[in-house]
């Protein structure tokens, strides 16, 4: 679950820092701050995971997220300094995120079966996204097609 959350925020962000008016370079710093982090935090997860185990680390990293996520969210229209204050943390709680689940599903359940669970969710993705009727141009916020930044119009 934590997985599609960061998912989420991903394509939120841009949307949150281009409908502010910010523009194209400010995105690309809290991008690049996330994601830095995030590789960070992946370089770290797995020695955090062994040494405090993996369910202290995701419960961790998935309440600071929502924490910073649920900040951000009241922002309104957060300025560079509080994207990018947010954005260091929340990068490298979604890397720590990584080494920790796959620890302990492995540890759980082995590499064979934790790889058949993997499969499965690619499977129940594919249903679900075969099952609907999806449009594109996306439409956030209900109205015409948008552009990233610009709520649709009705």
């Amino acid at each position: 679950m934590s997985g599609v959350g960061g998912q989420l925020h991903a394509v939120a962000l841009p949307f949150l820092v281009l409908g502010a008016g910010l523009g194209a370079r400010t995105l690309g710093t809290v991008l690049a701050a996330c994601g830095v982090t995030r590789a960070g935090g992946i370089a770290l997860g797995g020695p955090l995971t062994d040494r405090l185990g993996p369910r202290r680390v995701m419960l961790a990293a998935d309440g600071l997220r929502a924490v910073l996520v649920a900040l951000l969210a009241r922002a309104g229209h957060p300025s560079l300094s509080v994207l990018v204050v947010v954005a260091v943390p929340l990068g490298a709680g979604q890397g720590a995120v990584g080494p920790g689940l796959g620890g302990l599903l492995v540890g759980r359940v082995g590499p064979g079966l934790a790889l058949v669970g993997d499969a499965r969710s690619f499977i129940g993705s594919t249903t679900c996204f075969s099952a609907g009727s999806w449009t594109w141009p996306c439409r956030p916020w209900g109205g015409g097609a948008s552009t990233p930044g610009r709520p649709a119009t009705a």
